[in-house]
């Protein structure tokens, strides 16, 4: 089974660093011998996995009153 993990903040913007969900995802999977990948690009060739999980942050910003 292969499966793709992309992290769409870490693809569209400056961050370097993966979200604690995502990594803890891949260490379930890694601890189980699936092979698992993260997403170095966002145009990926999805029909070569078997799962994708997409991560993204929701950050909501308050209006200014």
């Amino acid at each position: 089974m292969h499966i793709l993990l992309m992290d769409l903040d870490l693809l569209c913007s400056k961050r370097w660093l993966p979200n604690l969900e995502l990594m803890q995802t891949f260490q379930y999977y890694h601890r189980q011998g699936v092979t698992t990948r993260l997403a170095s690009k966002i145009n990926e060739d999805l029909n070569y996995y078997d799962k994708v999980y997409i991560f993204k942050e929701l950050i909501y910003k308050n209006p200014i009153s």
